[in-house]
């Protein structure tokens, strides 16, 4: 972050809106930043990280930044369906790198994240090879692009092998994990497998089926889209899909630097590895029965 000497160092901005409960909670933004600051810091500079609660006061925060001018280049991720910020952002004259896909990218300099479609089936797969044909997916809030393209990738992939979807929307909160199991569980549709779009929902979730007396892995297996300390701390521990946040961060920060000096630079994440840990297993034999 911010470092006081005698020399004006230049500044690299990023804004997440989030609640700070929950940011504190989340151990991908922590990696995230982390190495992002790493990057801008060895490059020369220093990373201003703005928390804020809502979307106007993301653009507004950019807005201010661009009035006073010591911050000329943002970082962008959590792209929406429907998103303004790279209107307003080239309206500033504020130079942008994205973390995300190459679509919200849009030839802007960029560190592509994990493909979603590529990961969704990572994780589906896994689930299959097991045996699991009814399966659960908690997705993040529709109005994010990438929420969009994990639910389009696994609902696709659940037809393609014919599988059961039954899928409920979160907002990455721990609480929100534990309402769709709640769901999930007194839908008429059940399921022997859960998959949450990160792992703190996934922690809800998993103490929500302790709390209803479901046995996991044995009953119900669990997969969290991201992999954390949390994950990794949970009883059982939590199978994941393994994404190396940090470095994705350190990659953005280094694309930062280059995007100073004028350079225009793109570079792609490292594939997603699926991590089993204790709350996968078999489905349940009846689970089986009925789908005969």
């Amino acid at each position: 972050m911010s470092r006081n000497n005698d020399v004006e160092r230049w500044l690299v901005g990023m804004v997440l809106v989030r609640a700070s409960r929950y940011l504190q909670a989340e151990g991908y933004w922590q990696e995230q930043v982390a190495g992002l600051d790493e990057a801008v810091a060895a490059g020369g500079g220093d990373l201003v990280l703005q928390i804020v609660p809502d979307e106007e006061s993301e653009r507004e925060t950019y807005r201010r930044w661009a009035a006073v001018g010591r911050i000329r280049t943002v970082i962008v991720e959590n792209f929406q369906v429907h998103d303004t910020r790279r209107a307003l952002l080239d309206e500033l004259g504020l130079s942008v790198v994205v973390i995300g896909s190459a679509s919200e990218a849009a030839d802007r300099p960029s560190v592509h994240t994990s493909n979603n479609e590529e990961a969704a089936e990572v994780a589906i797969e896994a689930l299959h090879r097991l045996g699991h044909r009814a399966i659960g997916h908690v997705s993040g809030p529709p109005r994010f692009s990438h929420s969009a393209a994990r639910s389009a990738a696994f609902a696709a992939l659940a037809s393609s092998l014919r599988l059961d979807l039954v899928e409920v929307g979160g907002d990455y909160s721990r609480e929100s994990g534990a309402e769709a199991v709640r769901s999930l569980l007194d839908g008429g549709e059940p399921v022997t497998a859960i998959v949450f779009d990160n792992d703190l929902m996934a922690v809800g979730g998993l103490a929500q089926l302790a709390a209803s007396g479901v046995r996991v892995p044995e009953e119900m297996s669990v997969v969290a889209w991201d992999d954390s300390v949390r994950c990794q701390m949970s009883l059982p521990p939590l199978a994941a899909l393994s994404h190396d946040v940090r470095e994705v961060g350190r990659v953005a920060g280094s694309i930062a630097v280059q995007a100073h000096t004028g350079r225009s630079v793109t570079s792609d994440a490292q594939p997603p590895v699926f991590l089993p840990r204790g709350t996968v297993a078999a489905p349940p034999v009846a689970a089986l029965d009925r789908r005969r």
